[in-house]
């Protein structure tokens, strides 16, 4: 197996503040730098990056919520973007929260979220949770192709 010597420079640009990480690896495999490269596109192509100005009723719901992104500082969770809004909420919320997430966001949004997660390559859904929301959302939201 052919192996690459790296040094890979990852800008983090939140809140105008610059993070740099500078992950230093003797050897990384093929497998290994084509991972990282993913993960530095994602990074740089994240709408995540940008603040997120929410409703009033959603800064009370992620407020109510605010236990399930314990790691986020307190002065940042009303920023959160939609994505890990809906993927913590499907994941661990329940039920009256998921139904309050769809009063709120819409079905639609929250669907075509959802979908997007799981057409990557890794989704942080468990099996059951992807299996019973994808009969969920074909059965109650509305798709667009276009």
């Amino acid at each position: 197996m052919r192996r690459f010597y790296v040094s890979i420079t990852i800008i983090f640009l939140i809140d105008l503040n610059i993070k740099i990480i500078v992950f230093n690896q003797n050897h990384f495999s093929n497998s290994d730098f084509y991972k990282s490269n993913i993960l530095l596109q994602s990074i740089i192509n994240s709408k995540a990056m940008k603040k997120t100005e929410h409703t009033p009723e959603m800064k009370d719901f992620i407020k109510e919520h605010s236990y399930l992104w314990w790691w986020v500082p307190e002065d940042k969770k009303e920023f959160l973007s939609l994505d890990s809004i809906v993927e913590a909420i499907l994941n661990y919320g329940y039920v009256k929260d998921i139904k309050k997430l769809f009063e709120i966001a819409g079905i639609e949004k929250v669907s075509g979220t959802f979908f997007k997660h799981i057409a990557g390559m890794r989704p942080n859904y468990s099996k059951k949770t992807i299996n019973y929301f994808n009969i969920y959302f074909q059965r109650h939201a509305q798709r667009n192709f276009n």
